[in-house]
């Protein structure tokens, strides 16, 4: 097997454990929390005889950041799910048309996936097929594994503004 497909192979592999654990995480960081806001909020008139009310808004305005980066983290991980997900797909389509003796004329593949695809994301893809043509069989794999990475910067940014919203409230406690 050649040294770059096993490398591309080992990075999705990678990729999409990354991928599943961290989004499992961070589901249930923001469920957790957004139950604890939301009985926070419920009970307003009550909790505020024990915290600050400027506490409870810049909480949950830190909370509602963090729901922003969760919904950009999630994105991202769909993308990457689906990536390596059409990768396992067209290793089986093209062996099934290798065993059958079919030559794909990878020219016409690329062509039609990117007029398949919309501004900006045929941008992005064009560069990568390119060096597909060229020979670096590991570009989809480096690409899954830099968006496995970048999804882990966005779930601690996401677990530490959780984190600061809690703060938050215990700075807000009456003493």
């Amino acid at each position: 097997m050649n040294s770059k497909i096993f490398a591309g192979k080992l990075l999705s592999a990678t990729s999409k454990t990354i991928g599943e654990s961290l989004a499992t995480y961070s589901s249930w960081l923001l469920v957790g929390f957004g139950a604890a806001l939301t009985l926070i909020l419920a009970n307003i008139k009550t909790i505020t005889e024990y915290i600050d009310v400027s506490n409870i808004k810049y909480s949950v305005y830190l909370f509602l950041i963090a729901l922003l980066i969760g919904v950009i983290q999630r994105l991202l991980f769909t993308i990457l799910a689906s990536s390596i997900k059409s990768g396992s797909e067209g290793e089986r389509l093209g062996k099934e048309e290798d065993e059958q003796d079919r030559v794909v004329d990878f020219e016409v593949v690329f062509t039609e996936m990117l007029a398949a695809a919309y501004w900006p994301v045929n941008k992005l893809i064009e560069p990568q097929l390119e060096k597909i043509k060229n020979g670096d069989f590991a570009v989809a794999g480096r690409m899954q594994y830099k968006m496995a990475i970048i999804g882990s910067f966005l779930t601690l940014l996401m677990a530490l503004l959780a984190a600061g919203s809690i703060v938050m409230l215990v700075a807000g406690v009456h003493a």
